[in-house]
C-alpha cells in the first residue's frame, strides 16, 4: 500500500480569473494572475485591472511581471495605461523603492478633474516612490496654459491674445511629493516670443504657495514698457 502513495508533489501554474491584491500604499485590483512557484516563493504574470499608489491617480494595468518571495514583492517590468495616450512602466522592490518612468501623459489625467480645461500638452518624466516620498523629474512639452485671471489681465495690458491661451513650447524641472506637500525646483518654461520663466515654487499641503521666480519677457513686448507700466501704476 505505501508503494501507491505519492513521495513528491508538484504544483504547476495556477490561474485567476480576477484577483485584488492589497500591499499597503499600493493595490492591484480585478487583475488576471498566472502564478507559479519559484524557490520559497512565487513568480507572477498579471494583465488587466488598474493599479493605484500615492501621490498618482488610478492606472491601467497591460500587463507585469513581479515575484513573491520572503515578505517583499519585486516588480520585473509593467506596463501601464493612464488616460488616452499615457504610458507608464514601473519596476523595484515593495516594501522598498518604486521607479516610475512616464510619456505621453495628459496634464489633466496627471493632475486630476478640472485640470483639463485649463492645461494640455505631454508629460515625460521618471521618479521614485520610497518611505511615502516621491523624488522626480518632468518634461512638458507642446502645451498651453489658459483659464487664469492673470492671463487674461497680462493679454490685455500686453495687446497681445496668445496670453489667453499661452503655448508652452517645453517646461522641464525637478520635484519632490511629500505628505500632500508638493515642492518644484530647477524649474525652466519657456513660451518663445512671449516669455520665459526659471525659480522654484513649493505648494504647502494646505494649498499656501510660495518661492521664487524670475520672468522674462520677450524684446518686443518690452518696447512698449513705458506704455505698459503707466497702465499698471
Amino acid at each position: 500500500e505505501g508503494a501507491l502513495l505519492p513521495t513528491k508533489f508538484e504544483l504547476g501554474a495556477t490561474l485567476v480569473s480576477q484577483a485584488d491584491l492589497d500591499f499597503g500604499e499600493v493595490e492591484i485590483t480585478g487583475t488576471e494572475l498566472e502564478i507559479q512557484p519559484a524557490g520559497t516563493g512565487w513568480k507572477v504574470h498579471g494583465k488587466g485591472g488598474n493599479f493605484t499608489c500615492p501621490h498618482l491617480p488610478p492606472m491601467a494595468i497591460d500587463s507585469f511581471q513581479a515575484e513573491w518571495a520572503d515578505g517583499k514583492t519585486t516588480i520585473h517590468s509593467s506596463s501601464l495605461r493612464l488616460g488616452a495616450a499615457g504610458k507608464i512602466s514601473a519596476s523595484g522592490n515593495w516594501p522598498g523603492a518604486v521607479d516610475f518612468e512616464w510619456a505621453n501623459v495628459s496634464p489633466g489625467d496627471l493632475l486630476g478633474e478640472g485640470w483639463s480645461q485649463k492645461l494640455d500638452g505631454q508629460l515625460a518624466g521618471t521618479a521614485r516612490l520610497e518611505s511615502g516620498v516621491a523624488k522626480g523629474s518632468f518634461e512638458w512639452s507642446d502645451g498651453h496654459v489658459r483659464g487664469f485671471g492673470i492671463l487674461q489681465q497680462a493679454a490685455m495690458i500686453m495687446g497681445r491674445t496668445e496670453f489667453q491661451n499661452l503655448p508652452i513650447s517645453k517646461a522641464t524641472g525637478d520635484f519632490e511629493v511629500r505628505g500632500g506637500s508638493y515642492d518644484f525646483r530647477n524649474v525652466v518654461l519657456d513660451s518663445p516670443g512671449l516669455l520665459r520663466v526659471t525659480g522654484h515654487v513649493s505648494i504647502s499641503s494646505q494649498r499656501a504657495l510660495q518661492g521664487e521666480i524670475q520672468l522674462g519677457l520677450a524684446p518686443s513686448l518690452l518696447q512698449g514698457l513705458d506704455s505698459l507700466l503707466a497702465k499698471v501704476f
